[in-house]
């Protein structure tokens, strides 16, 4: 195993989607995405080809999900050889928006285009192709190389344009370059669909045997009049109310046209990704899920939880402060002088002036993992709650003091997320958040089972971006791992890479699966012995 996290493919992944405000998931055998989040394989390994690729094909699905309009899209699918060039057009389209908003991701895509050429997977049309191939081609590699600047394909380009060129009258070339100049213009997906239907319009003659043009260049509206009125629901309004004229051959001449496509380049990317068994990794990353917020009860908790957490918090930064304070000190030179060391300077020892030595901060970033899984809907006796409302507001009294002691940065997290699905994750609070603006966050229901392996990946990835040098995870539980292998993996690796894991089992012994680990019975106490837990490590050091 190779224990080094934060080169570990699911924590890269991670920290690329968040730095591009865009959900990541590990899972599965296969790419894809919802338009939401992103998915990837559950790939563990270290090839820098297959990195290179998937590392492209996020920044390129990241780039979908910020600025394409799917619902356009859809308006496409009886055509193929429009959703084929609207693909093109589009891709570039947003990856150039990308380019601008994270100019580190030009480099990514690049290193992925690189790839596919270096695989032979990125081939132009064979010289023998037809028009509709050629001008793909042309189309495809032009504007990669010119607009998105990866020169790589600066020779399919050039070859690409001098195939078509051969099948082009000169007018058509001129005409079809002038459109082709307003790619950088395209504000929106509609505007992206507007010219590859201005492209058709403009060789309809010539493609008319490969795919029926749809009535939208008819006389009842043309491209350019709705270019003049480019917006979303002008294309949605125009493609109700225009469907494709369609001759008797149409559905075979589609299946032609598909058949006879350029393959996607990000579809041939997704493809290289797919994971045979020897390369499964097994393991899951889960996605975070937009945490359901009771704004109506957060001021209520917080007040309910102040008061004790400010004498807490008090008493722990006293605690930590006096753990930190390594006394007087005497100087060369200060204001005040030191009675006692006096006598030095008969012997010729300036160190005579009184300096109080500075107090170290903790600088520790802690990431709390609570367990909402349905045996946590139990009651604890005698008052009327449930162990995950124990946890719940034992979790938020001991955040509330930890924030206000300087050095400290805490996080929290609940698991499972989203309708209780193992690959989701409640993120309640991040890191340098105030728990004051997450309130409403805190004191969610139970849900699903116990992915303790996957939560654990979470916190360890959030806890690899923090500036702290000392990371500690707490995990609250009173369940057995859904994978105990897989924890244990998790929690290997985190020993290895400095993130100290604590085990909390609520009624249950989970000294077999944490090391270190503690088990409280008395649920009433689990606050106290939380504050006891963190008083202990915070000074520890």
């Amino acid at each position: 195993m190779n224990y080094v996290l934060h080169n570990a493919f699911p924590i890269v992944a991670a920290a690329l989607g968040n730095q591009l405000g865009i959900k990541v998931q590990i899972e599965g055998h296969a790419a894809m995405t919802d338009g939401e989040r992103i998915i990837l394989p559950s790939f563990d390994g270290h090839d820098p080809e297959y990195r290179d690729m998937a590392w492209g094909y996020l920044a390129h699905e990241a780039a979908h999900i910020r600025y394409t309009d799917f619902s356009i899209l859809q308006t496409v699918r009886r055509s193929k050889k429009r959703q084929a060039l609207l693909n093109i057009i589009e891709d570039v389209r947003v990856e150039a928006l990308l380019q601008g908003d994270y100019p580190g991701t030009r480099m990514t895509i690049g290193s992925t285009i690189n790839t596919l050429i270096r695989r032979g997977q990125l081939k132009p049309a064979a010289s023998d192709a037809g028009l509709w191939l050629h001008l793909q081609s042309y189309i495809l590699f032009g504007l990669r190389a010119k607009i998105l600047r990866q020169n790589a394909l600066n020779v399919m380009s050039y070859t690409s344009e001098q195939n078509l060129t051969k099948l082009l009258k000169r007018s058509k070339k001129h005409q079809l370059d002038d459109l082709l100049n307003g790619v950088t213009q395209l504000k929106t997906t509609a505007d992206s669909l507007i010219l590859t239907d201005e492209i058709l319009e403009l060789l309809q003659d010539q493609l008319s045997s490969i795919d029926p043009t749809p009535s939208d260049v008819s006389d009842h509206q043309t491209p350019s009049k709705l270019r003049r009125r480019s917006n979303v629901n002008a294309i949605k309004e125009h493609e109700a109310t225009h469907t494709p004229n369609m001759r008797p051959e149409g559905d075979a001449l589609i299946q032609e046209a598909a058949e006879t496509s350029l393959e996607d380049v990000f579809e041939c990317v997704k493809k290289s990704l797919q994971l045979g068994h020897d390369q499964y990794a097994g393991m899951t990353f889960p996605s975070a899920s937009d945490v359901p917020l009771d704004e109506k009860q957060a001021k209520e908790r917080l007040i309910r939880h102040l008061e004790g957490s400010h004498r807490m918090s008090t008493c722990l930064q006293s605690l930590v402060q006096s753990s930190r304070r390594k006394g007087r000190l005497s100087k060369r030179q200060g204001h005040r002088l030191e009675s006692k060391r006096l006598y030095r300077s008969m012997l010729g020892d300036g160190r005579i002036y009184r300096h109080q030595a500075q107090i170290v901060c903790p600088n520790t970033a802690i990431h709390i993992l609570v367990d909402r899984s349905p045996s946590m809907a139990a009651l604890v006796t005698d008052s009327g709650k449930t162990r995950l409302d124990v946890a719940w507001d034992a979790t938020m009294a001991l955040v509330l003091a930890l924030e206000s002691i300087p050095g400290v940065n805490p996080a929290v997290s609940a698991f499972p997320g989203h309708m209780g699905k193992d690959a989701s994750i409640y993120e309640v609070m991040q890191h340098g958040q105030s728990i004051r603006q997450r309130a409403g966050a805190f004191g969610m229901g139970t849900d699903g089972g116990t992915p303790m392996a996957e939560a654990l990946w979470f916190g360890a990835s959030r806890l690899v971006l923090t500036h702290e040098p000392r990371k500690i995870m707490l995990v609250i539980t009173d369940g057995i791992p859904n994978d105990i292998q897989a924890t244990r993996d998790i929690l290997e690796r985190c020993r290895h890479n400095g993130i100290d894991v604590y085990g909390i089992g609520l009624d249950l012994e989970i000294g077999h699966i944490f090391n270190p680990a503690i088990t409280i019975r008395g649920l009433q106490d689990l606050q106290l012995k939380l504050f006891e837990l963190t008083e202990a490590f915070l000074i520890a050091h």
